[in-house]
């Protein structure tokens, strides 16, 4: 059951990536190759992180052995509190972000990178092996999708899906401790 982390957290990354394609398709209104390149690049930011996580993870495994599985439940547990906050708090400020601006850029990248690394890192701590790297594929294919979504769009959604996201952390958590 252990194991449903290594696939849970490229499928989170994913529909994180859909929204933040979503969000720049939205601003931009049109497919350009700048547009396509900003997505590309907070794709390429966010596997990359997703698989540097998940080495450090099998990294500190070894070192931690006995005590790995609480360590990934409290970083499980830390992340489902974080995105319940950035749903509740944060609602409107996400969607001010633009994504086409290079500070906007930046801040994207930022968050995708915190949280694709924290959750391939407790993916790692927990069952010793990285992602593999099939998964990472709909990592790419999310983001074009939502790409187009947001350039077809007449308006800005706001999705709360991060409580999605807090659910299943909470969920996988307790079901590893149960485990352990």
């Amino acid at each position: 059951m252990a194991e449903l982390i290594k696939l849970i957290a490229p499928i989170i990354i994913s529909l994180e990536l859909f929204f933040i394609a979503g969000t720049t398709g939205y601003f931009s209104q049109k497919f350009s190759i700048g547009v396509f390149v900003r997505t590309t690049a907070i794709w390429s930011f966010s596997a990359f992180v997703l698989i540097l996580g998940s080495y450090i993870g099998v990294w500190a495994k070894s070192i931690l052995m006995a005590q790995s599985s609480w360590y990934a439940t409290t970083i499980l547990f830390a992340m489902a509190v974080k995105y319940i906050y950035v749903s509740v708090r944060l609602k409107k400020a996400r969607n001010t972000i633009n994504p086409l601006d290079n500070a906007g850029l930046l801040i994207l990248l930022l968050g995708i990178g915190v949280n694709a690394f924290f959750l391939s890192f407790a993916g790692g701590l927990i069952t010793g092996s990285i992602i593999p790297y099939i998964w990472i594929i709909p990592t790419l294919l999310f983001p074009l999708a939502g790409l187009l979504y947001g350039i077809v769009s007449e308006k800005l959604d706001n999705f709360r899906i991060e409580l999605l996201y807090a659910a299943v952390l909470i969920l996988i958590a307790a079901i590893i401790l149960n485990n352990s």
